[in-house]
């Protein structure tokens, strides 16, 4: 977050930097998340434990990460097995994703780039199964 980088900078160079001072890449996002706090939106990015934290104080209620869609849909990307920590994982029904919020580059980027690809093209945000891969488009 601007605080934890704020905090940083302030130690390592002994200045007085104030988070209102700080805007980092996805800093814009604090201002479009009164219109999707209440949609889930699939987060893409790298340590998503943060992703995640960062996407709360933000305002975001429902949150997805990249890994959790794949865990809950392996299908989607079967050149792998999910790879997910519990501690960042939160099973759950797959509802609709409303917003996909790319907050840093990917490690997977494979993966992510045919996640946002299949939701994207689906019908009502859905995975394949659900929309234009179900009827085999």
């Amino acid at each position: 977050t601007e605080e934890a980088r704020a905090e940083k900078l302030n130690t390592k160079l002994k200045l007085d930097i104030s988070p209102d001072q700080v805007i980092l890449s996805h800093s814009p996002l604090r201002k479009i998340a009164e219109k999707h706090k209440d949609e889930t939106v699939l987060v893409i990015g790298k340590r998503y434990d943060q992703l995640r934290q960062v996407m709360h104080e933000y305002g975001f209620q429902n949150v997805t990460c990249a890994e959790e869609l794949h865990a809950m849909h392996p299908e989607l990307y079967p050149d792998m097995m999910p790879d997910i920590l519990d501690s960042v994982f939160q099973p759950r029904e797959h509802k609709p994703i409303g917003a996909i919020m790319i907050m840093t580059d990917p490690i997977m980027w494979g993966r992510e780039m045919q996640l946002c690809m299949d939701v994207l093209r689906s019908d009502a945000a859905l995975p394949p199964g659900h929309g234009l891969h179900a009827q085999g488009q």
